[in-house]
Order: structure tokens, then C-alpha cells, then sequence
């Protein structure tokens, strides 16, 4: 008798026993943190005694849990992984978010980014970098404004039919904000005109950083800059990319916008590390919050590269941290090869590699500023640290939060 296999049913089955599965490992892995969970209920209790307490104690804790639930949750990376696969089968080029400006898109040349939203503060913000700007030229400190480039480029975005980001409008509208107010600028979006074309990529196929050879040729650019407008001496053949040797580490880095959709969605990146092959010297110190100061003495490779983060594992290692540690509050770096200015940058994540490539050239000291976590004050710490050139570079998703561009 010849058995009639219904492939629906085969696939409801087998979909339903990976569903339980993972559910029953979650269930075991909650009851692995059980300990966890029993402290967290008792900080909640505290002293109290009585049912309300208890009650109140235990909603609160599940309320936590909940929240965090994300935290528990088994094989989360396989169904992440699994979805993604999932949507590039179907040839899904928007995976949607609840948050629109976390909505994954991948660009005509198969890299995934995020977009952004029109920004309609941007002369308020402007008026608060003019506002800094002259409060600094009272000391006789010029300040300059930065505009690094997004993934997505003015003349050919490389988006999805239905698709619109306004990165470039704002930056756009954000300078001539400025250019209004007196504020000087450097953009440094032209440079990379080859991005959506899929000729010399100018950032990580899965991350929204930009590659740390782009982030040379962006120093070498703003070197340029400083030498011929703010009286700087710098040495430009020290970032030229001959100068520098590459090691090339092979499919470790799932950026932060391919961990949403996973590793088979676009694939992942290969990692390159770029070192100066010649002699380098500075003692710098790394400051995070809530998290003792780092201080290290050496060449460029001992002090400004954190190799703990060249490793393949592509959800809990962020590579791009290989540089300058990830960032943090603040970093000051001095350099004792090169003599030279002080230079003071209130940057993003992107300033960290800009940063780290231009104090090679620069030379003296360089301290960068992260206004999202420095807790104290920017004004304070110029009086205290003298620096001779205040530069302020974001990339345009900056132009989303208030805190980039509040200097009190």
C-alpha cells in the first residue's frame, strides 16, 4: 500500500518541534539563572514583609525579566540567522523594525544600512555650535566643524525602489546652517565617490562605519586642511597608505546592522588592520565610564589597538572596537615622536579612527570627546587642557541627538 506524504503537515511538524525545542531550552536556561532571578526579587523586597510588598517585589522582577528577556532566550543567534536567510531567499531588500530608523535596507550593491529621517532642528543646532564657536574665539581657540560621509552617497544612493533618507539633505542643510553663522567647515562626503558603484568600497559591507582606509584618506584630507587654513606643520607623507602595512583578518566581523538580520543575509566582512611601518611613540589614556582608566606607553600598535577584538564571533565582538578600544568618554593621546599642536575632537565613533590616524601626523596632543557619555564639562576641561584647535566631527546620523551638540 503506497503512503501518501502530505509535505505540509511534514513542515508544520518539523516547524513546531523547533519551536518547542527552543522553548524548552530557554525554559532550562531561566531555570539556570534562577539564582539571578531570587536576588533580584529580594533587592526589591528589601525589608518589607507583607503581601503588598511580596506582590510589588515579584511583578517588578518579572517586569525586569521580561524586559530582558532577550538575554535567556536559547538559539537566539540560529533563529536570527534563519530569518535572515529567510528574507534573502525571498529577496527581501527592507527588513522592517518598530523603530524606522532601525529598519535594515540593502543598497543596490548588496551592503546594508540603516536611514535616516528628516531632521527639522537643525538651525537651533547650528546656533549652538556658532553660539560654542564664539565663546572659543574669546580665548583665541578657532573651532571647525567635520561632516564625515554615510553610507548612503548624495549622488547615487543605491537604495530600494520606495526608499528615502535624508542623511544628506540634513548635512547638507546642517552646513549651510553654519556657513550662515561663520562657522568653518570641512565635508568630507566627496571623497568616496566609488561607494554605491561597488568600486573601492569606502565602508564595512555589514556595519555602519566606515573602513579604516577611508578613515586614513579622511586624515590625510583634514591634514590638508589644517596645514593651509589653521597654521598646522604636519607631515602628510606620514598618511599616505604606502606608509602602512595591512593585515587582512578574513570573515570575523558581523557589523551591527548585520547582527539584526544575521550572517546570511549579506554575508560578513573581512577585517583589515592597518599599521604604520614606521617608528611611533605616544603614552595615551582611555577613559569609560564606570570603568577604571586604561593607560598604555609604546608604539602606535601597543597603545592605540586592542587586538581582544580580532576574533570571530560575530554576535558578541564588535571589531571596529579593535581601534582605539572602542572609544569611551574620552581619550588623550600625546605623542612624543612628533612634536605639535594641541587638538581637541567632539566626535562620534567615527572620530575614533579619524582621530587615531590624524594624531600620527599631527603629532603634540589630541584629546577626543564623546558627548554621549562624558559626564563632565567640555567648557572645564578646555580651560584646563589649552587646546590650540577645537574640531567637531559627526557623521549625519549625529544630527538625530540633542547631546552632540550641547557644550556646556
Amino acid at each position: 500500500m503506497k503512503v501518501k506524504i502530505n509535505r505540509q503537515i511534514i513542515t508544520a511538524v518539523l516547524f513546531s518541534a523547533f519551536i518547542f525545542t527552543g522553548l524548552f531550552a530557554t525554559c532550562c536556561k531561566a531555570l539556570n539563572d534562577s539564582e539571578r532571578f531570587a536576588d533580584l526579587y529580594s533587592a526589591y523586597l528589601g525589608e518589607g514583609k507583607t503581601f503588598p510588598s511580596k506582590a510589588k517585589a515579584a511583578v517588578l522582577t518579572a517586569y525586569e525579566s521580561l524586559h530582558n528577556i532577550n538575554d535567556i532566550i536559547a538559539f537566539k543567534e540560529n533563529y536570527i540567522n534563519l530569518f535572515g536567510l529567510v528574507q534573502r531567499v525571498n529577496g527581501v531588500r527592507c527588513v522592517f523594525e518598530e523603530d524606522p530608523e532601525l529598519k535594515v535596507v540593502k543598497l543596490d550593491n548588496g551592503a546594508l544600512t540603516y536611514v535616516t529621517q528628516k531632521e527639522n532642528d537643525l538651525p537651533e543646532k547650528a546656533a549652538n555650535v556658532a553660539e560654542f564657536k564664539n565663546s572659543l574665539a574669546e580665548k583665541g581657540i578657532p573651532l571647525m566643524y567635520v561632516q564625515c560621509p554615510f553610507k548612503v552617497q548624495k549622488n547615487n544612493p543605491g537604495l530600494p525602489c520606495g526608499v528615502s533618507d535624508y542623511s544628506n539633505e540634513n548635512a547638507d542643510n546642517f552646513i549651510a546652517e553654519l556657513k550662515k553663522r561663520g562657522v568653518d567647515s570641512l565635508d568630507l562626503r566627496d571623497l568616496f565617490p566609488g561607494e554605491q558603484a561597488g568600486k573601492n568600497p569606502a565602508f564595512f559591507k555589514t556595519d555602519h562605519h566606515w573602513l579604516p582606509q577611508t578613515a586614513l584618506l579622511a586624515a590625510g584630507e583634514l591634514g590638508k586642511k589644517l596645514n593651509t587654513a589653521y597654521g598646522f606643520n604636519m607631515d602628510l607623507n606620514l598618511l599616505e597608505a604606502e606608509k602602512f602595512k595591512t593585515e587582512t583578518h578574513e570573515d570575523i566581523f558581523l557589523g551591527s546592522i548585520g547582527r539584526r538580520v544575521g550572517r546570511y543575509y549579506a554575508g560578513t566582512d573581512d577585517f583589515p588592520l592597518i599599521l604604520p611601518e614606521y617608528d611611533t611613540h605616544f603614552s595615551c589614556e582611555f577613559i569609560k565610564k564606570d570603568t577604571p582608566a586604561i593607560k598604555r606607553t609604546g608604539s602606535f600598535e601597543e597603545v592605540w589597538i586592542f587586538r581582544e577584538h580580532l576574533k570571530k564571533d560575530y554576535f558578541n565582538v564588535n571589531s571596529y572596537a579593535v581601534y582605539a578600544g572602542g572609544g569611551g568618554s574620552l581619550i588623550h593621546c600625546r605623542s612624543h615622536k612628533i612634536p605639535g599642536k594641541k587638538i581637541l575632537m567632539l566626535r562620534d565613533s567615527f572620530g575614533d579612527t579619524l582621530g587615531l590616524f590624524l594624531s600620527l601626523a599631527a603629532g603634540g596632543e589630541i584629546t577626543m570627546i564623546d558627548l554621549r557619555y562624558h559626564t563632565g564639562s567640555v567648557k572645564e576641561y578646555i580651560e584646563e587642557f589649552k587646546p590650540d584647535l577645537v574640531l567637531i566631527a559627526y557623521c549625519p546620523t549625529a544630527f538625530k541627538q540633542q547631546y552632540f551638540f550641547t557644550f556646556r
